[in-house]
């Protein structure tokens, strides 16, 4: 369970520097202004926004999973079910990392968040069954 754990930390990290690249990015095009970073009031462009939105959302949702990924493996409840699980999760939220930071069609990113939560519920279900 650590490495799918370790894989979302990755991700994360991931979004993080997109996200401040996209910031750069945009004060050095003279997109938005470096005050708009105060208390983040006002118009930014698109991309600022999702790459925002997007890093905020993955501590969200994500965090019951890291919780589960450590309950699993410190209560000796991990199993190959369990595993392949925590992958899928992961698998899901790159796809809607993939999706919303790239052409942003609304069904294909809520197909993969709402697959990832599917299977992140299950992940718990399992852990409450087996304790």
């Amino acid at each position: 369970m650590l490495y799918p754990l370790f894989a979302m930390v990755v991700l994360t990290f991931l979004v993080m520097f997109w996200t401040l690249f996209t910031r750069v990015q945009a004060v050095r095009q003279g997109k938005i202004s470096i005050g708009y970073f105060r208390l983040m009031q006002g118009d930014a462009p698109t991309e600022v926004v999702k790459a925002s939105r997007h890093f905020s959302n993955l501590f969200e949702l994500p965090v019951l999973f890291y919780i589960v990924c450590l309950l699993s493996h410190i209560k000796n409840a991990e199993d190959d079910w369990q595993i392949g699980l925590a992958w899928v999760y992961v698998l899901c939220r790159c796809l809607q990392a993939i999706v919303h930071l790239g052409y942003n069609d609304v069904k294909h990113r809520l197909a993969a968040f709402a697959l990832g939560n599917v299977v992140l519920l299950i992940l718990w279900l399992r852990v409450m069954v087996q304790l």
